[in-house]
């Protein structure tokens, strides 16, 4: 028999699980990213949602070749403020970065990129892994810095202000298993 995935079973596959919460340093919004692809701010003051960013990592759906697993590619995985609560920045396993200002709304810088690498298929898993995903991230106190690590064990630091890569570890958490 073959397993065949319904567009409804697409559609309702633990999409809106949070995987990401931040607060701004006057705690006066929460942040939240979400494996389905959004970030969202709420006024803890007012308890009202103020802001969603639809589709902020936009993500594609992915079957590996045998269609028993699936990756949404744009699940938010971590969320991050600026001390001076001027930028939300949030990472996803479609391998980007992303810098939008709180207070306008807007994207101000997309880092399409930030980990490239390569896939690897695991046969006895039957499921394909992408070792470059994004899996967490911070900035730095002076928010000068967007430092990300993803599933290949790498770091990567980003020039907030050049918005240039300024430094690689790769293999930053390599086994050492003899």
């Amino acid at each position: 028999g073959k397993f065949v995935l319904s567009e409804d079973m697409i559609s309702h596959h633990y999409l809106g699980t949070i995987t990401s919460i931040v607060l701004t340093s006057d705690d006066k919004y929460i942040i939240s990213g979400s494996d389905d692809e959004s970030l969202k701010v709420f006024d803890l003051t007012t308890k009202q949602q103020v802001h969603d960013f639809e589709d902020a990592h936009g993500g594609k759906f992915v079957l590996s070749e045998d269609m028993i697993s699936h990756h949404y590619l744009g699940k938010v995985t971590w969320v991050a403020v600026t001390s001076d609560d001027k930028y939300i920045i949030s990472g996803s396993h479609d391998k980007s970065i992303k810098i939008f200002d709180l207070k306008t709304r807007e994207l101000v810088h997309h880092f399409k990129k930030a980990h490239e690498g390569k896939s690897v298929e695991y046969e006895d898993l039957i499921s394909h892994y992408y070792l470059d995903m994004i899996t967490s991230g911070t900035v730095t106190s002076d928010n000068r810095y967007i430092i990300s690590g993803a599933w290949d064990g790498s770091l990567k630091v980003f020039d907030l202000n050049t918005k240039q890569q300024v430094h690689h570890f790769e293999k930053s958490h390599e086994s050492k298993n003899v």
